[in-house]
């Protein structure tokens, strides 16, 4: 007879009571792993009952149905039904058989440690029925069949006992190579899941001692990401505080607040550690009160062992990668900071080879940092034939120098004035690993001082000769009056000398007159100018001598340019007198060229006058704007000094540079408005 089903809730009750899912493998596998011994003991009850079939129906935890597990014999009719476990015998069950009017089947419970697990069904054809004693006889299979399950249960126990044991070094290998936490999450919520999938787990990284944060999980009631304080009276925040090990075997009775599935009854929480610190937590949990197998927490020490090794990897790789990249950009910072350094910079090893060179540097030595680095430090200061190599004497003395000056020759051939500092480069022990020196060319600065020195000079003597000019002047009047009457009384053949000392008294009056227009300069009246069209004004007064000498002229006028604010009448004097200059140094067919343009950044303009003449020597160079120096037959050796302190006066200054057999150029460098 069928007994009547039974409510979801108590199936699952006997569910529970049937398998317990943290020790005991399902009777299904149980069965299976024994199939040939129970087929014997089927093949012996088929013999003993003269029975057409056999068979086990197993309890279905999954299902909460019998179904046909093991049968022996021709095919029965469908046979299912629901089984109330602990009920004894079921009793006597007929099923119409396709070959007999008049079957017999007999049911019987099969129990394995006092639960029911199943039912053997014995079908028989014919008028026999079956007694008290087949009854009887069959329960006798029963134990036959426990024992079996007994000893397929054991050896499952130690299949799982050795995969356990091996289960720590299988997550090692699947773990290997990770460097991301989110990816050890979701490899360890894999590797759990399909190991202990019925243990509820939980992995938490601690954040600055103070805070857990929820990683992955099975079962465990909490949110990823989700964040708690520690504290030692929860019991996962003891074990980060106290860096140890924590078994709760019932967690109702522990004092300790745990934050995670209510359906959890016993703990088992492992820290993580670095040190003295943790870095983590992993627990593991029981819906189980009671002590843990042995074995098992071993495994799990094992497993936890694992994680830790892996997630030390992961911070030391990110350690390792978060200082790289702070010492990159580090790097990168000093290097932007030597790069964009006005100074030039260079750093050379022991040895002497050059490490660094940065831009400004490389400007004043012509070469490319990459040419650099091929050569040492001496053979970079040989090939520039400088006077003294500082980095080099650093390195062999031992000693940093100071405010060092030296000068070396550039390609076309100049002498470039250097400023250097140098100091020793040390490890952290103290050795010395090569130096570095800070310079600075000193070429603007020689010439502004040179300037101020110059200045001085013509300050002087443009008081000198404003005495001389005015002490000088009347007598040369009186004598040239004097000498031209004494030349009426004079023969026609004798008064061709009166001439000459006439025209030598003109002479001097025009030095005089030269020396007094220097020392005595009018102030500056500024007005606005279109500094091309007073270029050309100058131009136009040596027309002739610039078609005569064939002269190519050359304009490059800074069209953008707007007027500039400037004494017309002095400046026109400075370009009458550099562009009469460049026209007596260019020989026949020569080449002048002048250009204007903007100086953004200074708010200044300059002019550029250039010739391919003669060139003017570098010891006349030094002399050129020195009063009363002058190269040319007849010159009074004032012109240039002239043109120096106009420009002078309008906050500007003139540079000249040149070469022999190659030509000059002079730069003359304006402010836009000197008031300004």
């Amino acid at each position: 007879m069928s007994k009547k089903p039974i409510s979801k809730t108590k199936k699952k009750q006997i569910a529970n009571r049937i398998i317990d899912k943290q020790k005991v493998p399902s009777t299904i596998d149980l069965f299976e792993k024994q199939q040939e011994s129970v087929k014997n003991i089927l093949k012996t009850i088929k013999t003993v009952y003269g029975a057409d079939n056999v068979t086990i129906y197993l309890y279905d935890e999954k299902t909460l149905f019998l179904r046909n597990a093991f049968h022996s014999g021709r095919k029965t009719g469908s046979h299912e039904e629901t089984v109330q476990p602990g009920t004894g015998v079921i009793g006597e069950t007929f099923v119409k058989n396709k070959e007999s009017n008049q079957p017999a089947s007999l049911t019987v419970p099969l129990s394995y440690k006092k639960e029911t697990i199943g039912v053997i069904h014995i079908l028989r054809s014919g008028k026999k029925t079956f007694t008290k004693k087949d009854l009887t006889l069959a329960r006798s299979f029963n134990k036959h069949i426990e024992t079996l399950c007994s000893l397929a249960e054991e050896n499952e126990h130690l299949r799982q006992e050795h995969a356990q044991q091996t289960l720590p070094m299988k997550l090692s290998k699947e773990l290997s190579g990770i460097r991301r936490v989110d990816e050890l999450s979701r490899k360890l919520f894999d590797f759990i899941q399909e190991n202990f999938k019925y243990m509820p787990f939980g992995f938490f990284l601690s954040i600055d001692n103070k805070l857990l944060q929820y990683k992955t999980g099975y079962e465990w009631g909490i949110k990823p990401d989700t964040q708690f304080k520690i504290t030692k009276d929860c019991a996962i925040g003891w074990s980060v505080q106290m860096n140890d090990d924590l078994f709760i075997n019932d967690i109702k009775k522990n004092k300790r607040t745990f934050r995670g599935n209510k359906s959890i009854r016993s703990l088992y929480v492992m820290p993580l550690p670095k040190g003295m610190d943790v870095i983590g937590i992993v627990a593991f949990g029981s819906k189980q009160k009671g002590k843990w197998n042995n074995s098992l927490a071993t495994t799990l020490k094992g497993i936890s062992v694992v994680i830790t090794g892996i997630l030390l990897s992961i911070v030391a790789s990110n350690e390792a990668q978060y200082y790289a990249k702070k010492i990159e950009n580090l790097n990168n910072f000093v290097n932007s900071v030597i790069k964009g350094f006005p100074s030039g910079i260079i750093t050379v090893d022991k040895w002497g080879n050059i490490t660094l060179m940065n831009k400004p540097a490389q400007k004043v030595f012509e070469y490319s940092e990459f040419d650099a680095k091929r050569i040492t430090i001496k053979q970079l200061f040989e090939y520039r034939h400088a006077t003294l190599n500082p980095l080099l004497t650093t390195l062999m003395e031992n000693k940093p120098l100071m405010r060092i000056e030296t000068t070396i020759i550039s390609k076309d051939g100049n002498k470039v004035p250097i400023g250097f500092s140098t100091s020793l480069l040390q490890d952290e022990s103290g050795n010395i690993t090569g130096a570095i020196g800070i310079m600075k060319e000193l070429t603007k600065i020689k010439e502004v001082e040179e300037g101020l020195r110059r200045e001085d000079r013509l300050i002087a003597l443009g008081e000198m000769a404003a005495g001389m000019a005015h002490e000088i002047r009347n007598p040369l009047a009186g004598i040239k009056t004097g000498v031209q009457y004494l030349g009426r009384f004079l023969d026609d053949d004798k008064k061709e000398a009166v001439t000459l000392i006439v025209n030598e008294i003109t002479r001097l009056n025009r030095i005089v007159t030269d020396m007094s227009s220097y020392a005595n300069r009018p102030p500056i009246k500024l007005d606005n100018v279109d500094i091309g069209e007073l270029i050309d004004i100058s131009l136009a007064f040596l027309k002739y001598d610039i078609e005569e000498k064939e002269i190519e002229l050359i304009k490059g006028y800074d069209q953008k340019m707007s007027q500039v604010r400037l004494d017309s009448d002095q400046i026109r004097e400075v370009f009458d007198n550099i562009l009469l200059n460049a026209l007596q140094a260019s020989d026949q067919g020569g080449k002048i060229i002048i250009t204007t343009n903007t100086v953004n950044k200074e708010n200044r303009f300059e002019v550029r006058i250039t010739d391919n003449g003669m060139g003017i020597s570098e010891a006349d160079r030094e002399r050129i704007f020195n009063p009363f120096f002058t190269t040319k037959r007849g010159g009074t050796g004032l012109g240039l000094s002239i043109c120096y302190r106009i420009i002078s006066e309008h906050k500007g200054y003139i540079i000249i540079s040149s070469k022999m057999e190659k030509g000059t150029m002079v730069k003359v460098v304006l402010p836009i408005d000197p008031e300004v």
